[in-house]
């Protein structure tokens, strides 16, 4: 059976197949490559409703690469690549004197989420305007701080809000 799943991801077709059948949004491949003296592992990310390709950095092994700490650099690269391709993405409102944005726990939001702000979808976010997500954050909502804006500048209607990547945050 395992080979029959591993020679049904040949195709960005057959990938797309086998994450509806599997229930997945992404599918995961990692390839072992020998390079000289180096072994290098090839992680790779395939969305499987697009069948896009999802750059993951790859690792070099050496042989006192400790399996833990690979692990931990493999998740950390995965989840990198995932969050910088589909960022939280939601819609800023300010209501009796408050802001807050209406995604939360449910969406992966925590404490310190950084977000850009934009007038419209996927425009370009405005120059030197964010929010930070703050305690209370619901399933479906979050507070947060307002950085460069104040509530009169937030219309009606809202503003769109998208997750900055975590290596673009400032330290």
């Amino acid at each position: 059976t395992e080979l029959q799943i591993s020679g049904q991801l040949g195709s960005q077709t057959d990938q797309l197949r086998l994450g509806k059948v599997l229930g997945a949004r992404f599918i995961l491949r990692v390839e072992f490559n020998r390079m000289m003296d180096t072994e290098v592992l090839y992680p790779k990310v395939v969305d499987t409703e697009t069948g896009e390709r999802i750059v993951v950095k790859q690792i070099d092994l050496t042989p006192k690469t400790e399996g833990r700490a690979l692990v931990d650099e493999l998740a950390r690269g995965i989840w990198t690549a995932v969050e910088k391709n589909y960022p939280i993405r939601g819609i800023l409102k300010e209501e009796n004197g408050q802001s807050s944005i209406n995604v939360g726990t449910s969406e992966g939001v925590k404490a310190g989420t950084r977000f850009a702000v934009a007038l419209k979808p996927d425009q370009t976010p405005l120059p030197d305007r964010f929010i930070v997500v703050e305690d209370p954050i619901g399933p479906n909502s979050a507070a947060v701080r307002l950085e460069n804006l104040t509530l009169e500048s937030i219309p009606k209607e809202g503003m769109f809000v998208s997750q900055v990547p975590v290596q673009e945050r400032p330290q």
